[in-house]
């Protein structure tokens, strides 16, 4: 009987001891200062232009379908029975077209040669958690040139 309750005492501590100190994991290493071409640190960084409270925000945007209950776009209107106002006409639509373009604006002017279909932009079929909701998965990634094109608009 004593045998076995040292066994019982013994078994928890050589399991703790296996969780010891040491480790076959890499450790961290600094994260080297990114560069620019030509070797210079760069020193600003391009973002995308997202502030929904003031209507920045890619197009199309599943946000605008934030609160549908019938799937149609839900564009905030201050008279939803003026029907003068072109933004009470597209909230009749069904979403958004699969084939219509997609655009976003960024912090600063983008050079051209930057954008590159499966390299600097890559498009992804996503699920969400319904209408106007959150990403909750990634399904696909798309074909660059063959499911989708980059371009940028002449100015």
């Amino acid at each position: 009987m004593q045998a076995r309750l040292f066994a019982a005492a013994l078994l928890p501590s050589l399991f703790l001891a296996a969780c010891g100190g040491g480790s076959n994991s890499p450790r961290a290493v600094d994260t080297p200062v990114a560069t620019n071409n030509d070797g210079s640190p760069v020193t600003g960084i391009i973002t995308a232009r997202f502030d929904p409270s003031n209507g920045v925000v890619p197009n199309p945007t599943n946000l605008l379908l934030s609160g549908t209950t019938d799937l149609t776009v839900n564009i905030p209107v201050p008279d939803p029975t003026d029907f003068s106002n072109p933004r009470v006409a597209i909230n009749a639509l069904d979403g958004f077209g699969t084939v219509s373009p997609m655009s976003t604006g960024f912090s600063v002017p983008i050079k051209p040669s930057s954008v590159s279909a499966g390299s600097s932009v890559r498009v992804f079929q996503v699920t969400l958690t319904g209408p106007g909701g959150g990403v909750t998965g990634i399904t696909n990634e798309l074909q660059p040139n063959v499911e989708y094109v980059t371009a940028l608009p002449s100015s």
